[in-house]
């Protein structure tokens, strides 16, 4: 399979081959690599693979929490090996996502998404939802966007197929967000 750059994406089963070619533009030389369990599990040993023979050093690897809560938020935000890197590698479906968003922002480090599963865009969105530790929402976010967006097609495609299935409900619902907002961008 051939991989594809559009944009600030790259997408294929060898996408993560790209890595340091788009970090070379940056002068990105220390990542951190956060996300949920799972999705490091899919993606972390490849993308460890691809960096190795680099001089693009990994400084650790962390577990983002369970949920996109302010204390998962300000848990990363003080750990001391993340202030420190030049950038932030984010794994995972929405939940991760969107908490690592916020995170990279708040340290003020660009970040690099690598989604996992099919069934959000918060890989490539400038919004967070953050909740409280019930659960119930906080507020939403507005991080800084992704300098760039990994879609590695055969991790999603091993990904559990409740989420794909989620995947194209995300896809179906665009269409009447799409129409409601440029409904009420022209009244």
């Amino acid at each position: 399979m051939v991989t594809n750059i559009m944009a600030n994406y790259s997408y294929g089963e060898d996408c993560f081959n790209e890595i340091p070619t788009v970090l070379s533009q940056y002068s990105i030389k220390k990542v951190v690599l956060i996300g949920g369990r799972r999705a490091l599990a899919s993606a972390e040993e490849s993308v460890r693979s691809v960096l190795e023979n680099t001089d693009i050093q990994i400084l650790g690897s962390f577990v983002y929490g369970t949920d996109s809560t302010q204390t998962a938020i300000d848990n990363l935000v003080k750990n001391e090996t993340i202030q420190s890197t030049d950038a932030v590698f984010a794994f995972g479906g929405g939940r991760a996502l969107d908490t690592i968003k916020m995170v990279a922002t708040e340290i003020d480090k660009p970040i690099f998404t690598f989604p996992t599963i099919c069934s959000n865009c918060s890989a490539g969105t400038a919004v967070s939802v953050v909740y409280n530790d019930d659960h119930s929402l906080l507020r939403y976010g507005y991080p800084n966007s992704p300098l760039h967006i990994f879609i590695n097609t055969k991790i999603i495609a091993n990904a559990p197929r409740e989420y794909f299935w989620a995947g194209i409900g995300d896809g179906i619902s665009k269409a009447p967000e799409v129409d409601r907002a440029v409904k009420n961008a022209i009244e």
